[in-house]
């Protein structure tokens, strides 16, 4: 996670794991989660602008966990 992009800016965001007792933030989450309650379901599934089907952005998800956690 401190070498992905993706993951460190939250989960380290200073250059080291958080630990037991920090906060976490999330404001681009916080900011999704906003939307959908907004906008609605259909929202989760909107990126760049092209709606995905719900198998589609589910795959999405799942491919990038995996290659994270380096199983895919």
């Amino acid at each position: 996670m401190l070498d992905d992009p993706d993951w460190n800016v939250t989960f380290a965001p200073n250059g080291k794991l958080l630990e037991e007792g920090e906060i976490l933030r999330r404001p681009a989450f916080a900011k999704t989660l906003e939307r959908i309650a907004k906008e609605g379901v259909e929202a989760f599934y909107m990126v760049c602008g092209l709606a995905l089907e719900p198998r589609m952005h589910a795959h999405s998800l799942n491919s990038k966990i995996n290659i994270t956690l380096n199983l895919g």
